[in-house]
């Protein structure tokens, strides 16, 4: 099975609802029935509710639009603004679900995303792997034509496995990870008196410096010590560390780094 990988997007996982709790400007709700920590997920005091069944859990990602990472993440910092019915939640699976085989779960998945009639929540189409020249053609026209990241492998009939995994495999030109910001380096040239590099260091330990694809305002208000960051690097040296790092923004939806799954990947 294959899907379009949507480019900015912001990930967030098991959301879980007692009853239909979501308003649907994202911002009206209905108190739940069970403790909130099971019932919500809080971004800066903001309560974000799915309106599913009982016990229900869904797996997807905040969208705004391609090309609108930084939108995004400004969204999603504030509460109780308009803004917010730009966001659209992109499902593409269900933890609750997660014994049950992959086509199963879409199955339920659609089926009450018909009932639910919500605008702001949409689940992510699908369609059946061909081969390799299918999954190239696709890969193109995605990033090329529309934009996007990439395109996301799902092994048929797999079970859901929480974070990366080999059944559920990202294919695109470049790959994504995540690092914590340790420091910084005191730019040059141009940049002399900004941030010339973020300091960061991988989940695997390893460090690494990354100040390319940093706009001017990324350099005059740095992400700050701790903050977790998007990086897109081509490769990884013999030595585990990205090559041509690139910066992508700001994960205000993460609390620790993570690398990249690659296959063949060089482990030292």
């Amino acid at each position: 099975m294959v899907y379009e990988g949507p480019a900015s997007k912001l990930d967030l996982q098991c959301l879980r609802g007692s009853r239909w709790v979501l308003g649907y400007d994202w911002q009206t709700a209905v108190p739940c029935d069970e403790p909130v920590c099971e019932s919500v997920l809080t971004i800066n005091s903001f309560l974000l509710y799915i309106a599913v069944q009982k016990d229900e859990t869904l797996d997807g990602e905040l969208f705004v639009g391609r090309g609108k990472f930084s939108a995004t993440v400004s969204i999603v910092k504030t509460s109780g603004t308009d803004r917010w019915k730009q966001v659209t939640y992109m499902v593409f699976d269900s933890p609750s679900r997660g014994d049950d085989p992959f086509e199963s779960r879409m199955q339920a998945i659609q089926s009450w995303h018909q009932s639910s009639q919500l605008d702001h929540v949409t689940v992510v189409l699908h369609t059946l792997c061909q081969g390799v020249k299918h999954v190239q053609t696709e890969l193109k026209r995605v990033t090329e034509t529309l934009g996007g990241e990439g395109l996301m492998l799902r092994q048929p009939k797999s079970k859901y496995q929480a974070g990366r995994n080999y059944t559920l495999l990202k294919v695109k030109q470049f790959h994504d990870a995540e690092a914590i910001v340790r420091g910084y380096s005191a730019g040059k040239g141009k940049h002399k008196g900004k941030v010339g590099a973020l300091e960061v260091e991988m989940a695997s330990g390893k460090s690494f410096k990354v100040g390319s694809g940093m706009s001017d305002h990324d350099r005059d208000h740095p992400p700050a010590i701790g903050a977790i960051v998007t990086y897109r690097f081509q490769e990884l040296t013999d030595d585990g560390i990205p090559r041509f790092p690139t910066f992508v923004g700001e994960r205000v939806d993460m609390t620790a780094p993570k690398d990249a799954v690659i296959v063949n990947a060089t482990k030292t």
